[in-house]
């Protein structure tokens, strides 16, 4: 049960993080420029050159991306931390994190979807939960949360999607302005959609 309590925590952590980086000037853009294109972690959509594909050999993801989209890698071994974020260039955009591979162990999606679910609950007028439904991440059971935040910066919509393979848990987050949530969300499906585990 520890494990799911830091990995609440670890929510709650992302969401203030990502609120940091939808704030003007927060992070230099040199900072949130794509790295360099090489074969272990970029390479460009044969199927659909408006997108490129990330992946990461150690966390075992792919993920493709709109090419127009800023990528920061944010982590290279630590797990329990984000690992990549994307961001659109447009103003008051959304930022989708992606955390993947925390290791799990006698921890159900159920449990740990419950454990949201009551935090997002009875955490006061800050946090509303919204929906709570079942979905899939690359072709496995997956569970999807969405919910408000109202912080000094003004309102958010978020959506967390919730999956553990085998003993792997991953977990993607979108962090949006709430009146934008809507306009970026068919891109950020396309990007779920295409994610790929490959070990």
């Amino acid at each position: 049960m520890s494990r799911v309590i830091i990995a609440i925590t670890s929510g709650l952590a992302l969401l203030f993080m990502t609120i940091s980086l939808l704030l003007p000037g927060s992070i230099p853009q040199t900072s949130l420029a794509q790295h360099p294109t090489t074969a272990a972690n970029m390479t460009t959509s044969a199927t659909n050159t408006n997108f490129q594909t990330y992946s990461n050999t150690a966390f075992g993801i792919t993920v493709k991306y709109p090419s127009n989209w800023l990528k920061l890698e944010l982590s290279r071994s630590n797990s329990s931390v984000p690992v990549v974020a994307f961001k659109s260039t447009a103003k008051s955009s959304g930022v989708l994190f992606l955390t993947g591979n925390v290791n799990y162990r006698n921890v159900t999606l159920a449990t740990i979807v419950t454990t949201r679910e009551n935090q997002l609950t009875h955490n006061g007028n800050s946090l509303h939960l919204v929906s709570s439904t079942p979905a899939s991440f690359a072709g496995n059971p997956a569970h999807k949360i969405v919910y408000t935040t109202i912080v000094p910066q003004g309102k958010f919509e978020a959506m967390q999607l919730i999956s553990i393979v085998g003993k792997k848990g991953y977990f993607i987050t979108y962090v949006v302005p709430e009146a934008n949530y809507t306009t970026y969300l068919p891109t950020v499906q396309k990007i779920i959609d295409s994610a790929q585990i490959t070990k």
